[in-house]
């Protein structure tokens, strides 16, 4: 036997909480983490979009709950955690995954009530979403995990994606903060930042040929990430193989920002 501590995904007996777990990313995580054992809570803004990914983890035997939840209502947030643990019990693991892209327009055409509608989704929401996750986790006296869906957008300038990009960027920093101030809790953050991903969203990205091509060709994967990559790197960072790992980002993108 090797003298090594082998690490393990295993989520049985834990709780994770997934927001966006309607589709995309999040519902990519949400089965992802039901298939290691976890008790999965599906949070989307869309409960019809919740209970679809609610009743594949069904079929297939995993123990899930779905809640409504539109994270930038911080009233909204603070049910989310009560109905959690008057379901499951607790939270072991929370993904704050939610978020939205806003209008793809350059900064001079962004108008007021645009960016700050993404700055209330993206930071606001996901800072309630991590402060009330943390709460409860310091509350249970056992640690925890939280993992925080950034992106990429965080790094770039291009894209007339200004406020999104903003949103992220600001969330790698709050990351770095949460990481640093929790740590005596026994409680670590860390955020993904995927890039290029086949979720429902972009696909339409590839209908247009030329676009495409321009898109994958700064990718040296040449490919977009599938969500269950994306998902794969959120289950690492929230498992005990990740255990001395927190304040930082994990880039998930093919390489696209390696630069050349």
């Amino acid at each position: 036997m090797y003298p090594v501590q082998i690490p393990t995904f295993d989520c049985a007996g834990k709780t994770a909480v997934i927001t966006g777990a309607g589709s995309g990313i999040g519902q990519a995580a949400a089965m992802l983490f039901a298939a290691y054992g976890a008790n999965v809570i599906v949070a989307d803004i869309s409960e019809a979009a919740a209970e679809k990914t609610a009743e594949v983890i069904r079929r297939n035997g995993g123990r899930v709950h779905v809640i409504s939840v539109d994270i930038s209502q911080s009233a909204q947030v603070d049910r989310l955690i009560t109905e959690t643990v008057d379901h499951f019990g607790g939270v072991d693991i929370f993904v704050a995954n939610a978020g939205i892209g806003g209008a793809v327009l350059p900064l001079l055409e962004q108008t007021e009530n645009e960016f700050m509608n993404v700055i209330s989704v993206n930071l606001k929401g996901t800072f309630l979403c991590a402060k009330a996750a943390a709460n409860q986790m310091i509350h249970q006296g056992r640690g925890g995990r939280i993992v925080i869906t950034a992106s990429i957008g965080a790094f770039e300038g291009g894209g007339h994606h200004g406020p999104y990009g903003a949103s992220k960027g600001a969330l790698v920093t709050l990351v770095r903060t949460m990481g640093r101030e929790w740590a005596e809790y026994g409680i670590t953050v860390n955020a993904v930042c995927p890039g290029l991903t086949a979720t429902a969203i972009n696909q339409g990205l590839l209908e247009d040929k030329a676009l495409a091509e321009s898109l994958l060709d700064k990718i040296p994967m040449h490919r977009m990430a599938q969500p269950e990559e994306i998902a794969s790197a959120m289950l690492y960072l929230a498992t005990d193989a990740a255990a001395f790992i927190t304040g930082t980002t994990l880039i998930v993108d093919g390489g696209a920002t390696t630069g050349g």
